[in-house]
């Protein structure tokens, strides 16, 4: 690394006199531009639409999910799968009682 910046020490000095010498002295003052353009003012009755819009488009996101969940089935509220027979992978031997069973 140190190397580098040995090598490299007369390019960074021979870049910095080029630009330098580039710029002129002094800096040109600014000018200011004649008369500042205004922008025009977008009319209410178009931001009123554009809103009512957003708006709609929010309710009817609301509405198609509350339709969506409509159809998958409800959990009992409070139970967190209790039911035996509804656990993934399990086998009933005999004998060994299963979890969840009232004994």
């Amino acid at each position: 690394m140190n190397e580098k910046r040995i090598k490299n020490a007369g390019i960074d000095g021979l870049l910095s006199n080029y630009f330098q010498a580039q710029m002129s002295n002094p800096w040109p003052a600014c000018q200011a531009t004649a008369a500042v353009a205004e922008l025009p003012r977008r009319s209410t009755r178009w931001l009123t639409f554009s809103r009512f819009a957003v708006a709609a488009s929010v309710g009817l996101l609301l509405v198609g999910y509350l339709a969506l969940a409509g159809f998958f089935p409800r959990e009992p509220a409070g139970k967190i799968n209790q039911d035996p027979l509804r656990n993934i992978g399990s086998k009933q031997v005999p004998g060994v009682p299963q979890p969840g069973a009232n004994r």
